[in-house]
């Protein structure tokens, strides 16, 4: 564990994340998927209008702030683990997992970026609901 510990500890001048260009935030300002985009030290570089709706937060709440301290349930939570693991690993994680305050179920993907980490929330509720069917 102490080892995963010392893999990705990360500071800001370590950190080389390279921002979005106009057309990628184009694209996933328009994707009906909420959608994240994190530097290596967990800061929120980028969130979609699907997000914001989504947490019924303003971007300005979001931006620059880390996302643990905005999101502390999170914190050592599979989202936790998913995105440590994309950092360090550098390859995609995906999970389905329950939101109880919202109460759908989502797919979660989180991909790797240059600098950091782009995670995709899609939501499965209804296949969920026939699969149970």
């Amino acid at each position: 564990m102490r080892k995963l510990i010392d893999a990705v500890s990360r500071d800001a001048e370590t950190c080389s994340f390279v921002a979005l260009a106009p057309e990628q935030a184009a694209l996933l300002e328009w994707s009906p998927n909420p959608t994240l985009v994190l530097d290596c030290t967990f800061r929120i570089r980028y969130v979609n209008r699907a997000a914001l709706a989504y947490g019924q937060v303003e971007r300005d709440a979001l931006i620059g702030q880390n996302v643990w301290e905005c999101y502390p349930s999170l914190k050592g939570s599979i989202f936790h683990q998913a995105y440590e693991s994309v950092l360090t690993t550098r390859t995609p994680f995906r999970f389905e997992r329950y939101d109880h305050e919202h109460d759908r179920w989502q797919l979660v993907y989180a991909f790797p970026a240059e600098g950091g980490v782009v995670a995709v929330l899609e939501d499965i509720t209804e296949r969920r609901r026939a699969e149970r069917s």
